[in-house]
């Protein structure tokens, strides 16, 4: 009717109210929702925009913080290398100036030995241009045993230098011994750290044991754990399955007598193993209690294998310090032999060089006595007026004889001893020297007298017997005297010839650049080399030094006449030698120079050092 008409208009309002005020309520919830998310849209955009301001920020004080870090770094950086820049300047200065200094000093002591060895060549030149000059006599002796002393000074300066040497290099081979029996003591030592240092790694293996057997006891006990476990889980799987515990009808009697049964036995089957289950508990203890005493064992182990090894490194270097330090100091020391053995061998030199310089002179003295013997009995010979004035003066000429022939022959005897051993003759040289001086004063002094004596003889005969003066006497010295007179101007002509020839030389010598000699410097060089008969040859085919060092052997054999092989091998071998380098040649030889330079500045370094 028309309530239902009713009813049903208000229930179509009603459902048309609700759609347009749910539609109307969803349009102003999603407008608010909408307007909210904007807002936190907006808000989260401005933190994000605050963030990235704020990074940026931060960018760029660690940029600036890191520039200023780097830019105090390179200033440190450039300070460093420039204060290593002065010093390393200021020390290449200091040493500079000391090698300078050194250099200067050097140079200073080369200029002042060199003058004195100039004074002393030209002291011992001047004496003997007198000994030269001198007229055989008394004057001549008088010069020779001037000569022979300075020879003796100059002896016994060598000796007292040798005999330096000697005590320097024994007490140098004695600091060597103790140096290698410091060695020898240092070596045992070092076997000894070295014995020490193994038994260090014995440790090392003991703790690897005990490590080991650690491991070993872990795992079984994790072995035991885990079948325990299992034991375990296999009981519970039997009591969770087993009958009356599955039944719900406890009212069966039969069953729970059986379930009794079954029950007694299993307390029974359980009560058994309780001691087993303790035992096994007081094993695992047992077991956990020797797992922790390994632990410390190896703690206790490792710290005192750390120590010793530390305490071994310690003292092992040191020792290695030590045995290096001496290894040093032997390798100083052996130098320093060396260079005193090489000193004395050049002293032994110098040495031989006297005795040979004091032979020469204690012969030519010999010459000079024999010289005034002869003369002496030619002059006693020739003023004897009577038999027995004869005969006295042929008995003194031959005691005279007698006498100089014991004392040259003592002379000689002592001459041969004296230079056989450097070691005994360094005294007995002294007294054998002293010896020559009495007997050769002694003997000049006789000679001296018995001249004067035959000489006032002889003109008292000659005035009684009209026998010429001693002046117009043609006496067997006097041919002796000519004769050395000319062999001694031969000897001075042939020096001053060979002077003349290097003065020659000098005043024309030849060109450094073999290429540009001309035909008269290949002659030149062909009486240089002792070859001045083949110079016509050469002259004849016009050799200069560019065609020279394009001859052949062939022609120098059947062209130039150079006939003898040996000749043929000496202009060959001569020519060579004159050779100019080669481009490699010359760079070998600068890089020789060099070497040497470098060796020798080296050396004067370590000297200044």
């Amino acid at each position: 009717g028309p309530l239902g008409h009713k009813g049903a208009a208000r229930r179509r309002a009603w459902i048309e109210r609700e759609k347009t005020q749910g539609k109307a309520a969803r349009t102003v919830q999603r407008v608010f929702r909408g307007s909210v998310g904007r807002k936190q849209a907006a808000a989260i955009r401005a933190q994000r925009a605050a963030g990235l301001v704020q990074r940026v920020f931060r960018g760029h004080l660690g940029r600036q913080r890191a520039a200023r870090r780097a830019a105090a770094k390179d200033l440190l950086a450039r300070e460093g290398r420039a204060a290593t820049k002065v010093q390393a300047t200021w020390r290449m200065h200091q040493q500079l100036e000391n090698y300078r200094e050194l250099q200067i000093l050097q140079l200073a002591a080369m200029q002042v030995q060199r003058m004195w060895r100039g004074w002393l060549g030209r002291k011992r030149a001047e004496r003997k241009r007198q000994w030269d000059r001198a007229a055989p006599g008394p004057e001549r002796l008088k010069l020779g045993l001037t000569m022979i002393d300075g020879a003796k000074e100059n002896f016994e300066r060598q000796r007292q230098e040798i005999d330096a040497l000697h005590r320097a290099q024994e007490r140098a081979e004695g600091r060597v011994t103790e140096i290698q029996a410091g060695l020898q003591e240092s070596e045992s030592e070092l076997h000894t750290l070295e014995r020490e240092l193994r038994e260090v790694d014995q440790l090392d293996a003991d703790l690897r044991e005990m490590t080991h057997n650690k491991a070993a006891i872990e795992h079984e006990i994790e072995r035991e754990r885990e079948e325990r476990e299992m034991i375990a889980t296999r009981e519970g799987g039997y009591q969770a399955h087993s009958p009356g515990h599955g039944s719900g009808r406890p009212g069966s009697r039969g069953s729970s007598h059986s379930g009794s049964r079954r029950g007694g036995s299993r307390r029974g089957s359980k009560s058994r193993p309780t001691s087993g289950r303790g035992s096994t508990q007081a094993e695992r203890e047992a077991r956990e209690q020797e797992v922790y005493a390994l632990e410390v064992a190896i703690h206790m182990k490792k710290a005192e294998r750390e120590k010793k090894r530390r305490e071994l490194e310690a003292e092992f270097a040191g020792v290695f310090a030590e045995v290096e330090k001496k290894k040093s100091e032997l390798t100083m020391l052996q130098d320093q032999i060396g260079d005193m053995e090489a000193t004395r061998q050049r002293k032994d030199r110098e040495f031989t060089r006297l005795q040979r310089n004091l032979t020469e002179l204690l012969a030519e003295q010999k010459a000079e006595l024999d010289a005034l013997r002869e003369k002496g009995v030619q002059l006693e010979t020739a003023t004897a007026t009577s038999a027995a004035a004869a005969a006295a003066t042929a008995e003194a000429a031959k005691e005279n004889e007698k006498r100089t022939a014991a004392i040259f022959s003592s002379t000689e005897e002592l001459l041969k001893f004296q230079f056989m051993s450097m070691s005994l003759s360094y005294f007995s040289s002294l007294n054998m020297l002293g010896n020559l001086r009495d007997i050769n004063q002694d003997t000049t002094a006789a000679a001296i007298a018995s001249s004067a004596d035959t000489a006032a003889a002889a003109a008292a005969a000659a005035a009684a017997a009209n026998i010429p003066s001693l002046k117009q006497m043609t006496l067997g010295a006097g041919e002796f005297l000519d004769a050395a007179t000319k062999a001694k101007k031969l000897e001075e002509a042939e020096k001053a010839a060979a002077i003349e020839e290097a003065k020659k030389a000098l005043a024309e010598p030849f060109p450094s650049d073999v290429t540009k000699w001309r035909v008269q410097d290949v002659g030149r060089w062909l009486e240089t080399l002792s070859l001045g008969q083949y110079r016509r040859a050469f002259e004849e085919a016009a050799v200069d030094g560019e065609f020279l060092m394009e001859l052949r052997a062939e022609d120098l054999r059947d062209v130039l006449g150079v006939e003898h092989a040996l000749h043929v091998r000496k202009l060959l071998v001569a020519r060579d030698k004159i050779k100019p380098l080669s481009a490699a040649e010359r760079a070998a030889k600068r890089a020789v120079e060099a070497e040497r330079a470098a060796a020798a500045a080296r050396v004067r370094v370590a000297a200044a050092l």
